[in-house]
């Protein structure tokens, strides 16, 4: 706070001393008891006011540093966050300063108490999320056991659901471990080629029941990420393009590069996302236009999760949509690197 706003604060105060000093000289000029001339009079006055104003100066210069530390912690909430406010000594400014302890002390007690919530939650999902992956797998292999006795189509809409099943409990799984991620990564150098092959062999059941064309293109690059959660971004990309590409259509993975970045491309020949959704479709729960249709319902977490994995890899996800022409989503790889020797370009560190 500045000392003009400091003053302005007290102008109620200034008003009061100035009418007090009139109504002072106004007795003093009345009553003919008291021989005092104007100029001195006035000379006076000038005097009260000027004390008056150095005092409030003096009162702003002792609660200075009061004022700046609430200010900083008005701008910088996060790094104040959690320290107690004891800079003052008198009564009035302890007032202020009890209250913004109690109310640090009860935030900090619901947080707490929140997270340890949250804690519990993600815990009981985990738990659950792999208890429940040993009854989907027993289905699994039972509907192996016995697919000599049902009709090929039935054993694969079957199979076909159980792996949409699997998926889905993956995508809760990933998304209960987002905000631990950093805990949960090992970052290394791996072929991108080799990963996205594992990735598209996993779909291609997908890929042949729609009879969508494949291909992979362009010289293989390695990289340096996590391979599970780049296998889950893959995933995700692959299988929205199958969900919204029409049978006999299109997919294509194209790796590509230039002096300093890898591009992993997904084009597909789908339907197309619409002008309006396209800046909204990596937000959490968005669906759209086309989420909303009845034969290609979506939870809006898919998309949502691979953003949110690609950022915390250090990758980029961006994606080019024309309705009825197709989508491309590109997934870019800066080049980082370990300390090599120098001289090299694929070791860029950035």
């Amino acid at each position: 706070m500045s000392f003009l706003k400091f003053l302005k604060d007290h102008l109620a105060h200034l008003l009061a001393f100035v009418l007090g000093m009139g109504f002072l000289n106004l007795v003093i000029w009345i009553d003919s008891g008291f021989h005092v001339r104007t100029g001195s009079m006035f000379y006076l006055d000038l005097l009260g006011v000027v004390f008056f104003i150095a005092f409030l100066m003096l009162l702003y210069w002792s609660r200075k540093t009061f004022f700046q530390e609430l200010r900083y912690r008005t701008r910088h909430p996060e790094k104040s966050y959690g320290e107690k406010l004891e800079l003052v000594e008198n009564e009035t400014d302890k007032i202020y300063e009890q209250a913004y302890n109690a109310l640090l002390n009860y935030n900090r007690q619901i947080n707490n108490e929140l997270v340890e919530k949250i804690t519990d939650q993600q815990d009981f999902i985990t738990k659950w999320i792999h208890e429940i992956k040993v009854p989907i797998t027993a289905l699994q292999l039972l509907i192996e056991s016995v697919q000599d006795k049902i009709e090929p189509e039935k054993v694969t809409q079957i199979n076909e659901e159980i792996k949409k099943t699997d998926h889905l409990i993956e995508q809760i799984l990933y998304y209960s471990r987002l905000d631990d991620f950093s805990n949960d990564y090992l970052i290394q150098k791996y072929s991108l080629k080799k990963v996205t092959k594992d990735v598209v062999i996993e779909n291609m059941n997908y890929l042949l029941a729609k009879k969508l064309t494949f291909t992979l293109e362009g010289e293989d690059e390695e990289v340096l990420t996590d391979d599970k959660w780049l296998k889950f971004i893959i995933t995700q990309l692959i299988s929205n393009a199958i969900k919204y590409t029409p049978e006999n259509g299109k997919l294509a993975i194209k790796i590509m590069r230039n002096n300093n970045q890898v591009f992993l491309k997904f084009t597909d020949s789908g339907i197309g996302i619409p002008s309006d959704d396209l800046p909204r479709i990596f937000e959490k729960g968005f669906t759209g236009q086309n989420g909303r249709k009845q034969n290609t319902k979506s939870t809006g977490l898919g998309l949502f999760l691979a953003k949110q994995m690609a950022t915390k890899l250090g990758h980029q996800l961006n994606v080019l949509s024309e309705v009825g022409e197709g989508t491309t989503f590109t997934l870019v790889f800066p080049f980082l690197g370990f300390y090599n020797e120098k001289g090299k370009t694929d070791n860029l560190t950035v």
